[in-house]
């Protein structure tokens, strides 16, 4: 009984296309289309060969329409014949073909249906001339796409075009934050070297890069650099422009009491008289610039009196210095008689 059920669904299914003849063709909505077909004998017995149309043997009905003589005669091709079918008279969902013969009966009548495709306007919509469709879908199921249904090298930078992915491609904020899943970029996923000199073109990082502010003192951690981000020598005088630490570079009382240590101060006066008993003859004090007149001690050619009148304080008479020289001799020695 089932078997009976399944052979009239079958039949049914089959009754359009059996009720023509020769069969249903699908041709492209709205193109010009040749119809290749087959003409018998009146006896259904033997094909007829040197059949001619008259001018009327063929009729087109396009969507149940009236029936129109073809704007073409059928051509004899030697055993079968074509029929060329304008791109207006293929503007329907369904054609029917009849030849049939007018006058008296040279061959058998049929008939062909055409079912067109390649427009939402035809009867399938779907474009079979297309090797490649494109695909307009409004979501994709969650997990449609996993690491599974990608086959091993599916994507790779041969499969990809120079430039197929640009600026220009890219929405606008169409990868931030949101996009990228926590510890979805991390040191395992980043290759040894991946990113090296040989990766950043030339001034690809300068001041125009960055930001004004972008890189201060709340976006660099505490201890960030010390001593163990700092490679031995790193910091030496080929690092050190001539001139690059000057009075002009650093701020008034950059350098003060509080900046020294107590023990820096201590190393500078023990040096001092270290220096001075070492080599007193190189070692030189500006006496007089201490006392408010510029006179360097230890210069041979100075004049005692200008030292004196600097440094003594004035007792009676004109002043100190003067009474001291009046006390020494032609020798430049002191009377005390």
């Amino acid at each position: 009984m089932n078997k009976v059920k399944i052979l009239l669904v079958l039949l049914l299914l089959l009754y359009p296309h059996l009720s023509y003849a020769n069969g249903v063709r699908l041709a492209k909505t709205g193109v010009q289309y040749i119809l290749n077909f087959e003409l018998f004998e009146v006896d259904g017995v033997d094909l007829r060969i040197d059949a001619s149309d008259a001018g009327s043997d063929v009729t087109i009905r396009k969507d149940q329409g009236a029936d129109t003589t073809a704007v073409n005669d059928f051509v004899d091709e030697g055993l079968s014949y074509s029929l060329t079918i304008t791109a207006a008279e293929m503007q329907a969902k369904q054609i029917v073909v009849y030849v049939i013969d007018s006058a008296t009966k040279q061959w058998l009548d049929t008939s062909i249906l055409i079912e067109t495709y390649g427009s939402p306007t035809a009867e399938h919509a779907f474009d079979l001339n297309t090797a490649t469709q494109d695909v307009n879908v409004a979501s994709i199921d969650s997990g449609a796409i996993t690491a599974t249904s990608i086959a091993a090298d599916a994507i790779t930078s041969a499969k990809i075009a120079d430039n197929a992915i640009a600026a220009e491609h890219i929405a606008a904020d169409a990868i931030g934050s949101s996009e990228i899943a926590t510890a979805a970029i991390d040191a395992d996923a980043i290759a040894t070297d991946a990113i090296g000199a040989a990766e950043i073109a030339a001034d690809a990082i300068g001041a125009s890069e960055i930001a004004t502010d972008a890189i201060g003192a709340a976006e660099i951690a505490a201890d960030a650099i010390g001593t163990a981000e700092i490679a031995n020598d790193a910091i030496t005088a080929t690092e050190i422009a001539a001139n690059a630490i000057g009075a002009s570079e650093l701020a008034t009382d950059a350098i003060g009491s509080a900046e020294l240590a107590a023990t820096a101060a201590t190393k500078i006066v023990n040096d001092w008289e270290t220096q001075s008993q070492a080599d007193p003859t190189g070692f030189h004090v500006n006496v007089l610039e201490i006392g408010g007149t510029a006179q360097t001690a230890n210069d041979n050619g100075a004049d005692i009196n200008t030292i004196l009148t600097g440094t003594v304080t004035d007792a009676q008479g004109t002043n100190v210095a003067t009474d001291v020289a009046a006390m020494i001799d032609a020798n430049n020695r002191i009377d005390v008689g």
